[in-house]
């Protein structure tokens, strides 16, 4: 049971790594974002990113997660390199017909906008990005099967390494904008596929089996779905906020997002590349359930411990990150996206049973709900509440998805969480915020160490509630001596 967590924990760090090279770029450029873009352009840039997370997801068939699957399964996984070349080759051709129809129809699309001319230029790099990143997600993925996370990591923060480049060369010297960090999503993203080919193409076999491409539609295409409206739950509300309100609220729910968004990017982005994986792995084996049962109490406790630090310090945050004052209108809305995703990463754990048993359009159906909710939620509260509105949307949505997802799962795969501890977890996390924001808060001289000493006793305040087991206090009190003894 240890050695499996130390080797998710070991996986886990190392694809973190490698998670932070293409998911924090936005929050790595936000003081650079924040300089030369208006709250309104950073609300346009907002809008262009969640499009192309979106139609990414939509065109990559689900195949991202098939390839997890059918890598391992019988009788595929006897011909692993037509695996891997059935399922590439079968995106590429897909990815090529919809970026040549993306750019014969972005003169049209473009006139839905004020500045024709100019989202023009944006939807035709938006096409090109877009392909590049099917690509390269698929053969990432490739590399998560065979556990070569070193070259996983090179692979991203050299990526990482030129979008960074670019992103200052472009915006900061020639002021090029929303078009300047288009530009360089996609440089990076045609660097990463020359980076990747010489790995990938030592594992492919030239022989296409359309059997297994069409079993890896069938389990991958309703995931699709899912993931879609995962998406949306997590950022399609800047949609609705964009045709409520207007481009400067999306830009600051936005700013906010990418804030709450570091509990995502290094804590539950990190996790699943190494845990999905794992969990085919380890089904059906010994203490199967037990470990993915102690994984979700543990996961959680990072979450619960990060995200209260986020919570806390979500002032001194936002402003390490934005001098402009205009930006700061955000601070509010960060704890409630961390609270909507302790819950998202938490859906991911409750949820593997219908990975497991194969039920994925049940996941399907669960997220579907959970977005009608969201958009209902949308419409009712942003004409009120503005950002706010869209924020608590999101966190209703999450909370649902969470516990539908939950129910679903026991009934094909029963696991035995460990939900009196979740529950403790949770309450003790939002005293400590409340105790926090509410009573330190007035104290401007000892404010920020009172806080900083709530963060750090959080582990200690659950001793008295019987959260750790004995064996785990053992491993926790060496560890304490061998770091200060």
């Amino acid at each position: 049971m240890l050695d499996r967590l130390k080797i998710t924990v070991k996986h886990t760090f190392v694809y973190g790594v490698g998670s932070l090279a293409t998911k924090a770029i936005g929050i790595i450029l936000l003081p650079l974002y924040t300089k030369h873009l208006t709250v309104t352009d950073y609300g346009v840039l907002g809008i262009f990113e969640i499009t192309l997370f979106i139609l990414a997801e939509f065109f990559t068939f689900g195949q991202k997660s098939s390839i997890l699957r059918f890598y391992h399964l019988s009788p595929y996984s006897e011909k692993p390199k037509t695996t891997v070349f059935s399922i590439s080759s079968f995106l590429v051709v897909a990815s090529v017909l919809f970026m040549t129809g993306l750019y014969l129809l972005s003169r049209p699309i473009s006139h839905c906008f004020e500045n024709s001319l100019l989202f023009e230029v944006y939807i035709k790099l938006s096409a090109s990005i877009i392909f590049f990143r099917i690509i390269n997600g698929l053969f990432l993925n490739v590399l998560r099967i065979q556990e070569k996370s070193t070259i996983y990591v090179i692979s991203n923060l050299l990526k990482l390494a030129v979008n960074l480049g670019l992103n200052i060369y472009l915006i900061a010297v020639l002021n090029m904008g929303v078009q300047g960090i288009l530009i360089s999503y996609l440089v990076s993203e045609i660097i990463l596929l020359f980076i990747l080919i010489p790995n990938i193409t030592s594992i492919l076999s030239i022989d296409y089996d359309n059997n297994l491409v069409r079993e890896s539609l069938k389990y991958g295409f309703p995931l699709v779905f899912n993931a879609l409206a995962a998406l949306l739950l997590n950022m399609g509300n800047r949609y609705i906020l964009k045709l409520l309100v207007d481009y400067k609220e999306v830009g600051l729910f936005t700013l906010g997002h990418k804030i709450a968004g570091l509990l995502n990017v290094f804590v539950i982005q990190s996790f699943s590349l190494s845990f999905i994986p794992l969990a085919y792995k380890i089904y059906g084996k010994k203490d199967d359930k037990r470990y993915y049962s102690k994984l979700l109490t543990y996961f959680s406790f990072i979450l619960v411990w990060v995200g209260l630090g986020i919570s806390l310090f979500n002032n001194e945050i936002v402003k390490i990150f934005t001098k402009s004052t205009d930006y700061w209108q955000a601070i509010p809305l960060i704890p409630i996206l961390v609270l909507a995703y302790i819950f998202s990463g938490g859906k991911m754990v409750v949820s593997l049973g219908l990975f497991l048993e194969q039920q994925t359009k049940y996941i399907a159906i669960s997220t579907i709900c959970a977005l009608i909710i969201n958009i209902g939620l949308c419409f009712l509260l942003i004409p009120h509440f503005n950002m706010y509105g869209a924020a608590y949307a999101g966190l209703v949505s999450f909370i649902f998805l969470y516990i539908f997802s939950y129910y679903l799962a026991q009934k094909y795969y029963p696991i035995p969480y460990e939900n009196q501890k979740l529950v403790i977890l949770f309450i003790v996390g939002i005293v400590l915020f409340i105790t926090g924001k509410v009573f330190f808060s007035g104290m401007p001289h000892w404010s920020l160490t009172l806080r900083l000493f709530q963060l750090m006793i959080f582990p200690i305040i659950l001793l008295p509630f019987g959260f750790y087991e004995k064996v785990e206090i053992e491993k926790i009190l060496k560890i304490i001596k061998m770091l200060f003894f």
